[in-house]
């Protein structure tokens, strides 16, 4: 079987990243934020993006949910001491972002990105998930510490956790430690993507291992 890739809506896609991505490197999320100014440059957004991308390319369209709006759909996590939510506007197309002001280090802070995304048609849900892990092996100097396919609140998921170096302005590489969880919901009004990335420095792991891990485990979608 052929694809339908409709060329148009993943030029329109790409440029939303694009935007995404220049808005982190260029933002002062400010007061109440100006400890963060700029804490979330350079921690590769578009990565959270991606398997959206593997839809794209199946002919369908993620409808970002409007986290003010989400019908019986609202999804979040853990809002942990030490984290701050970035608000909504700075980031339009994410549901939740959220940094840890306290252990923010050259111009670089810990950053959780939870983006929720409604399918604008029927898709096959293995090939949906077989995307997440050849996404995250793309990554510059990826190494992979797990993966699991195994179902997340009785649905659907894929989950990935590995390492990977980029590049700075300065001579010294961030090496990054993350952790990404997929979620397809499906209910009669449709399929719903949920994409859940924490991303730390490896040498924050001792410290924030355990926020990680509760992100990770506090994820909640619908009436779950």
């Amino acid at each position: 079987m052929t694809l339908q890739v409709d060329p148009g809506m993943l030029r329109r896609f790409s440029a939303e990243i694009v935007e995404t991505s220049q808005l982190l490197a260029e933002t002062d999320v400010s007061t109440p934020f100006a400890d963060s100014q700029d804490a979330l440059a350079r921690t590769e957004f578009q990565q959270v993006a991606e398997l959206a991308c593997g839809a794209a390319a199946l002919g369908i369209e993620c409808v970002p949910v409007d986290a003010r709006e989400p019908g019986d759909m609202p999804v979040g996590t853990a809002l942990l001491p030490g984290w701050v939510e970035v608000p909504p506007e700075v980031f339009p197309f994410a549901y939740q972002v959220l940094v840890n002001e306290a252990n923010t280090k050259g111009g670089w802070a810990p950053n959780a990105v939870l983006l929720h995304s409604r399918m604008s048609g029927h898709i096959d849900v293995e090939k949906l998930l077989a995307c997440a892990f050849v996404d995250s092996r793309r990554l510059p100097s990826w190494r992979e510490n797990q993966t699991s396919t195994a179902d997340f609140l009785g649905r659907r998921s894929a989950f990935v956790s590995g390492s990977y170096v980029v590049a700075t302005d300065t001579s010294e590489p961030l090496t990054l430690e993350a952790t990404t969880r997929y979620v397809v919901t499906e209910m009669d009004a449709g399929q719903y993507l949920t994409q859940l990335t924490v991303t730390i420095r490896v040498s924050q792991h001792e410290d924030l291992e355990i926020d990680v891990t509760v992100m990770n485990l506090a994820l909640t979608i619908g009436a779950s």
